[in-house]
């Protein structure tokens, strides 16, 4: 009876932990089903015993109702391939530490496409076999967006060139050009409304041809509507992931246009403005010419934030160009006024050394004085205008003054007045040394 009892008790431990074993390969099973990363495991030949779901979604392989691969005939064709670092001579027990930290290798997926992505790999041993298990993680999309980040880091370089920036959106075309796209245009809005096309980039010189005759032929509005164009007049940009042959109908114009840009095979499109404080000076094309890719909305606001720092770009060029212009302006106008401001200092000196003169009668002095003062006014009547200049640009109104302005036309403002005298001894240096002092650096800069 009590030998019954133990084997009874054994065989409900027994149970209990066939239970508990089932329970945890159930918990493994679940993670490794679910895990992000690509498991794969692998024996001592490289061939492949198991790959999770996402090993499967990695390399687009198909699986069986277990975990290895679905054999559709002696060559098991939907079995993944393993990674090239896989098939290479296994790594020594000295090497498997290193072997383990992963590193940066390329994929092959089942249709051949390469694509980058980590891999680390592990030794274990199971029934005396040497086994080994990849871990594989899909970065594609970590390294577009890093080449995405570079990119406008070095399109923000370019586009900080205030000279010429027109050279500088072509420059960007050819950086967008492949990393980016396959073809891209850069179309700038003039003031008459209309489209005019800076630069056009293509990965492909014979389609690069085809796409400037077709520029030359049938124009950049394309069909009203829709095209950079209509991107400019809305300032809404545009996005058609899949370009196909209904899509290419209403951008033609007519049926010589569709042939025409069904030759250019596009297959995704963007299209986005390039504006600044409120104004839309252009557009940025991108398109692609692969049916493996398209376009999605994180693309699109790639393009939009390359699209916005060349407005910005633009603007502010246009900006250093008037105040390069201003400047030039505004010397010109000085030295113009260095000259009328000169004018009359001659007279003026040649009336203080004709009254230095020992044989200056007192007529001649007379009338030495009054022409030294009507220059004097003349002087004075210029310094107000520029002080009324100065008032208006600064919102100020004029300060209405009453002197009085003396004739320049006749002859007859030469002569001094008749019913004035003036002593000789007449303090007229406080007047004299401040406009002679107030114009030296302009006088000295104007030319001769």
């Amino acid at each position: 009876m009590g030998a019954e009892n133990d084997m009874s008790g054994s065989r409900a431990e027994l149970h209990q932990r066939l239970e508990e074993l089932a329970e945890a390969e159930a918990r493994v099973r679940a993670v490794v089903e679910n895990v992000l990363d690509g498991i794969i495991t692998i024996d001592q030949r490289a061939i492949v015993q198991s790959f999770n779901p996402a090993a499967a979604r990695i390399f687009w392989v198909r699986r069986g109702g277990g975990d290895r691969p679905e054999r559709q005939d002696a060559h098991a064709r939907a079995r993944p391939r393993p990674p090239r670092r896989l098939r290479r001579p296994l790594p020594s027990d000295r090497r498997a530490a290193h072997h383990r930290l992963g590193r940066q290798v390329r994929g092959r997926r089942k249709d051949g496409a390469t694509f980058p992505m980590e891999l680390a790999v592990s030794e274990f041993h199971v029934g005396g076999r040497r086994m080994f298990v990849g871990v594989a993680r899909d970065i594609s999309e970590r390294k577009r967006a890093e080449e995405t980040f570079k990119f406008l880091a070095e399109a923000s370089t370019a586009l900080a060139d205030l000279v010429d920036y027109e050279s500088a959106l072509r420059r960007v075309a050819h950086m967008a050009v492949p990393r980016f796209a396959d073809w891209c245009a850069v179309d700038m809005a003039q003031p008459d409304g209309e489209i005019h096309r800076v630069a056009i980039v293509h990965a492909d010189l014979g389609r690069l041809d085809e796409a400037r005759r077709i520029d030359d032929r049938f124009g950049l509005g394309f069909r009203e509507g829709m095209g950079p164009g209509e991107v400019v007049r809305t300032g809404r940009s545009e996005l058609i992931a899949s370009v196909d042959d209904e899509t290419l109908r209403r951008f033609a114009r007519d049926d010589d246009h569709l042939r025409a840009m069904r030759k250019l095979g596009m297959t995704s499109y963007i299209c986005a403005p390039m504006e600044s404080r409120g104004k839309r000076l252009g557009a940025l094309v991108f398109a692609i010419s692969d049916r493996q890719r398209s376009y999605a909305p994180t693309d699109l606001a790639v393009a939009e934030d390359l699209a916005h720092r060349a407005g910005v770009s633009i603007d502010n060029a246009r900006l250093y160009a008037e105040v390069r212009d201003n400047d030039r302006r505004k010397d010109e106008f000085l030295a113009m006024l260095a000259h009328e401001l000169r004018n009359p200092l001659a007279p003026i000196r040649t009336g203080l050394d004709l009254m230095d003169m020992p044989e200056c009668d007192a007529e001649t002095s007379r009338w030495a004085r009054g022409m030294m003062k009507q220059q004097l006014q003349q002087m004075i009547r210029l310094v107000d205008d520029l002080l009324d200049v100065s008032r208006i640009m600064r919102g100020r109104s004029s300060s209405g003054r009453s002197g009085h302005r003396w004739p320049t036309s006749s002859p007859a403002a030469w002569r001094p007045p008749a019913r004035r005298s003036t002593p000789r001894n007449t303090n007229w240096s406080f007047p004299c040394r401040r406009s002679r002092s107030g114009w030296t650096s302009i006088r000295s800069a104007s030319p001769r």
